[in-house]
């Protein structure tokens, strides 16, 4: 942890704090994350607006700057994911659904099937192109099933884009341009926060889960201005998504314990 929240981390609170289900920053005191979205059962954040967001990243000790664009995708019915702090809404294609019961969660989620196209995505002319620019992509997703070959959970960019897969492992597969890695752990039956980051002014590509992080070799040649929740270049995998945020810019380019922070402070548990 670094910034504001070391402090709430540390003396009186390491007791209750280890408990089953306990409230690392709200059990005494001033809850610094009050106001910010929360599902009622899951107990993660889901920040819904700018503001929501400014104190969810103060609170992480993140200074770079919010995101451009979030979704809470809950929608009962489309073609359009709205965007609660921007102008990126997402358009569907393909077969997808809306309004999906999630266990363990109070929202609804938004879904796509094993090997059948549907995605929701934008080519806005305001999105960055990832031949100058740097996109960091979160999404909450449940991969409900094994993969039936290596499908797509999102993407950025057009020309040889950079993507979060899964593969009939079934593992995590990040892919920058034509670089690939493999994560080590299954990510099927949970819901879990996927993050996919293209850096281009550090040169870097990286996936990173609840579970790890998942590192291909930086690609130069990904290219283009798209974001995409689902699959495009590859067809989705069964998936039912709940959540997501772009951030652009300086506001992308985290390192790996700020990705950390900020994956925390919506109450995920980070064991890297």
């Amino acid at each position: 942890m670094i910034g504001p929240r070391v402090g709430l981390r540390v003396g009186p609170k390491a007791g209750p704090a280890a408990g089953p289900g306990a409230d690392e920053i709200g059990s005494s005191g001033t809850d610094p994350m009050a106001g910010v979205s929360r599902d009622s059962t899951s107990g993660k954040y889901v920040p819904a607006t700018a503001g929501q967001w400014t104190t969810t990243l103060s609170v992480a000790g993140i200074g770079s700057g919010n995101p451009s664009a979030t979704w809470l995708m809950n929608e009962g019915a489309g073609p359009t994911l709205a965007d609660s702090v921007g102008a990126f809404p997402l358009t569907a294609a393909g077969t997808v659904s809306y309004g999906n019961a999630e266990s363990g969660w109070t929202r609804l989620f938004v879904g796509t099937s094993d090997g059948v196209a549907g995605s929701w995505s934008s080519t806005d002319a305001a999105l960055p192109d990832l031949a100058s620019g740097d996109v960091l992509l979160l999404v909450y997703g449940n991969i409900t099933a094994t993969p039936g070959g290596t499908r797509s959970l999102s993407e950025l960019g057009v020309t040889v884009p950079s993507q979060v897969r899964g593969t009939i492992t079934p593992r995590v597969q990040g892919r920058c341009g034509g670089n690939t890695a493999l994560g080590g752990v299954s990510m099927t039956a949970a819901v879990r926060p996927y993050i996919l980051k293209f850096d281009r002014t550090n040169t870097l590509c990286k996936v990173y889960t609840d579970q790890e992080i998942v590192t291909p070799a930086f690609d130069a040649t990904s290219a283009g201005k798209r974001v995409v929740v689902g699959g495009l270049v590859n067809v989705p995998m069964a998936n039912r998504y709940g959540y997501g945020a772009m951030f652009t810019g300086a506001a992308a380019r985290l390192s790996d314990a700020n990705v950390r922070s900020l994956l925390q402070t919506l109450s995920w548990t980070i064991p890297w």
